[in-house]
């Protein structure tokens, strides 16, 4: 990661990768708001933005409690975080928070939209649908696969998109790994 990255990205990824993250903590609501004035401090409140903060807190909590420092920052200063992060973030450490926000939210929308994302346009992202399918088929496929179908202007199913981007037996195993081939 070093070698290949740099800045707060790399940090964050580094971060990422230690799997510090808090997943047994409950919810503690005193801490939430806490975070989202630091969050705040860290960003909209000063010339620049402290990326540092945003990645300590992004990367230690329990989902749940990152759920709670949105609600937090969105009660106390009306904005959403990936708007925020928009506005004070730029490049890969941009995408990197808002996949961490985005996932956080509603994880099964987020994988739904790398699916569309990998299959979309001109050619197919071959790497990212069968990294996604794979790594999700035993813990969350059936969600995601429902998820898709609500994705903004798609009304097509995902077995469709799959049949329709894909051919021969590597289309054959997707289908089956969603659950289509019964």
């Amino acid at each position: 990661m070093q070698g290949d990255t740099s800045g707060h990205f790399m940090r964050m990824l580094i971060s990422l990768s230690n799997g510090a993250r808090q997943e047994d903590q409950g919810v503690n609501a005193q801490k939430a708001e806490d975070d989202a004035k630091k969050l705040y401090k860290a960003g909209a409140a000063r010339l620049g933005t402290d990326e540092s903060t945003f990645n300590s807190v992004f990367v230690s909590q329990s989902f749940e409690q990152l759920r709670a420092v949105f609600a937090a920052y969105q009660r106390l200063y009306k904005k959403d975080m990936e708007k925020v992060i928009k506005s004070e973030m730029s490049g890969d450490l941009e995408k990197g928070m808002k996949a961490i926000v985005r996932f956080t939210l509603d994880k099964h929308s987020y994988f739904a939209n790398v699916l569309y994302k990998a299959m979309k346009g001109i050619g197919t992202d071959e790497k990212s649908l069968i990294r996604t399918l794979v790594s999700r088929s035993e813990i969350d496929l059936e969600q995601i696969n429902r998820s898709f179908s609500n994705i903004k202007g798609e009304s097509k199913p995902l077995s469709h998109w799959i049949k329709k981007e894909t051919s021969g037996p590597f289309r054959d195993m997707l289908i089956h790994i969603i659950g289509g081939g019964h």
